[in-house]
Order: structure tokens, then C-alpha cells, then sequence
């Protein structure tokens, strides 16, 4: 998000701009993309006019407004390009859709951009594994079997190309969550059994 926004002030801005205004600007822009994308993604699922009704929803609602349109963070590019990548998706699993590997690869793209600017994009290409794996289980339906595969080809190119994706920023959190496990969600009664960051 950094660089893209450093390269669109030297492209977009006319000279002499105020960069923290042009910031201003530039987040409310890109952050309103997602509401672009998450429409694209419900019309597919649900149709038009329900899908407004959606959109309108999510853009008024307090989650989008203070975490996107209103900060300037990771998931205000991520959250664009997860939804995008959401929405190729539901096009190829679209029976009408006659070229499903072009929007499977168009997906794959976006959700490798994502994983470039956004570490939480992992958990969700494990949700959306898990509930394409389940629906194929259930149906056998080819397009399901492809949106896994595109999904599951954008999560090894991350391992693959990225640093980022090799790397864990939820090291305390499981280290927390496994031992809560194993001492039956309770404080040990010998503090040194926890890890320092697991103590905090």
C-alpha cells in the first residue's frame, strides 16, 4: 500500500500537492473500490437489486467506514482485492460463464496482489479452501473443484514469491491458543510453563 501510494502521488497528483491531503484522498478512493468489487461478487450470488441493498449496507456500516474509508491500513488495498478476487470466483462457479479458466486465473492474480499487501489474506484463502472443498465433497461439481484449485495456486505462489506469506504475525496467537489447550483454558499454576509472550 506504501508504494502504491507514493508511486500514484508522483503519477496522479499535479505538482505542489499537499501529500497528506492527497493521501486523504487516495485512501477514500481505493478503500471505495471494495464496495465496487463486493458488488461484483453479489450480483452473481444474489442479484441486482438485492445486491444494491447489500453494497449500501456494507459502505454505511461502521466496520467499512472506520477501518477503510477512514485509516489508512493494510486491508484498505487487501480488502479490494479480496473481494475482487471473491467476485471472479463466483463468476467462474457461474454455470452461464463460458470462460471459467480466465476468470479462475484473473482470481488467482488478485489474490496474490492481496497476500503482497495483506498478511490476514491467508485465513481468508483457508476459509474459502475449506468451504469449496466441503461444497465439492457434497456436489461434485467441477467449477468447484477449479475456484479450489485457483485459490490453492495463488496460496503456493505467495509461499513461492513472497517473503511476507512465509512469515507468521500470529506466532503469540497460536503459541496462546495451543496452550490455553493444553492446560484446559485455565492459568497454570507455575507461571514459568508459559512462554513470556504467552504470560501477556
Amino acid at each position: 500500500m506504501e508504494r502504491l501510494t507514493g508511486l500514484a502521488y508522483r503519477w496522479l497528483a499535479p505538482p505542489g500537492t499537499d501529500f497528506r491531503w492527497f493521501v486523504i484522498l487516495w485512501v477514500a478512493a481505493v478503500s471505495s473500490l471494495s464496495i465496487a468489487a463486493f458488488y461484483g461478487c453479489a450480483v452473481r450470488l444474489i442479484g441486482p437489486a438485492p445486491a444494491l441493498a447489500a453494497c449500501a449496507a456494507y459502505g454505511l456500516s461502521w466496520a467499512a467506514q472506520s477501518n477503510e474509508i477512514a485509516s489508512y491500513r493494510l486491508e484498505t488495498l487487501g480488502l479490494p482485492l479480496i473481494f475482487a478476487s471473491l467476485a471472479c470466483s463466483a463468476a467462474l462457479l457461474d454455470s452461464k460463464t463460458r470462460r471459467p479458466h480466465a476468470w479462475g486465473a484473473t482470481s488467482t492474480a488478485l489474490l496474490l496482489a492481496a497476500f503482497a499487501s495483506w498478511h490476514f489474506t491467508r485465513f481468508y484463502l483457508a476459509t474459502s479452501l475449506l468451504a469449496t472443498g466441503l461444497a465439492y465433497g457434497r456436489t461434485r461439481d467441477r467449477r468447484l473443484f477449479l475456484a479450489a484449485a485457483y485459490d490453492a495456486t495463488a496460496g503456493i505462489l505467495a509461499f513461492l514469491l513472497l517473503p511476507s506469506a512465509r512469515e507468521s504475525s500470529y506466532d503469540h496467537v497460536y503459541g496462546l491458543f495451543f496452550a490455553k489447550l493444553a492446560h484446559g483454558l485455565r492459568h497454570p499454576a507455575d507461571p514459568a510453563l508459559l512462554s513470556p509472550i504467552q504470560r501477556l
